[in-house]
């Protein structure tokens, strides 16, 4: 008889988005090839599934994130790594050297957005998720608002919180039924710039049909 563990419904759907994940850098490799003309291709998961609390706080220590409550503790998000020619593209765009090119990245946004993901922070060229934002998710899936991630951030700022936090928070005010007071500080969130996806069976269609004078009269 089994005695493994049976999976929360959050563990679930983080198995889920894991596996849809590992299909969009297996996808990404095959147009990455065909872009680059190279079958030295590698796309990896830098990070997905469940993030716990202290990871995250990690991150936000790093500056490799800028909130206490993220996409990826959820297992709503993944960061992706690209490897060409067996050197590490960072996207970091650090100087004009291919190894800092956001390029593959807007490669891999493409195959990602065309399967209904966001992508596109410049800040974060690696980054796909099921939303742009917490708040985004939370409006799909309420039921998150009991998450333990989610109490554990709320308890945080009951009293005063950042105004780029609002609104989520005033999202989780709303599914608490709370009528809160806090006070707001600091600067509103501001959109942040997005990169434009290239899509590779697109460009490889155009280039067909201007060799073959397709749609010429």
């Amino acid at each position: 008889m089994s005695s493994r563990k049976k999976l929360t419904r959050d563990e679930q759907i983080a198995m889920y988005f894991e596996a849809q994940f590992k299909d969009i850098a297996k996808e990404s490799e095959v147009e990455l090839k065909k872009y680059y003309k190279t079958d030295d291709v590698k796309v990896k998961l830098g990070s997905s599934g469940l993030r716990s609390i202290e990871k995250q706080l990690e991150y936000l220590k790093s500056g490799a994130s800028d909130t206490k409550l993220s996409l990826h503790q959820f297992g709503h998000a993944a960061d992706f790594e690209i490897f060409i020619d067996g050197e590490h593209i960072t996207g970091t765009q650090k100087t004009k050297e291919f190894k800092y090119s956001t390029e593959p990245y807007r490669v891999l946004g493409g195959v990602a957005k065309r399967k209904g993901y966001f992508w596109g922070w410049q800040i974060d060229s690696g980054h796909v998720a099921t939303h742009e934002y917490v708040s985004d998710l939370l409006e799909d899936r309420p039921s998150l608002a009991s998450n333990k991630f989610t109490l554990n951030f709320y308890s945080q700022y009951e009293e005063s919180a950042p105004n780029k936090l609002k609104d989520v928070l005033t999202k989780l005010d709303k599914l608490y039924k709370v009528e809160s007071n806090r006070t707001w500080y600091g600067e509103e969130r501001e959109d942040r710039p997005m990169y434009e996806p290239i899509y590779v069976n697109n460009i490889e269609s155009k280039l067909i049909s201007s060799l073959t004078g397709a749609g010429e009269e």
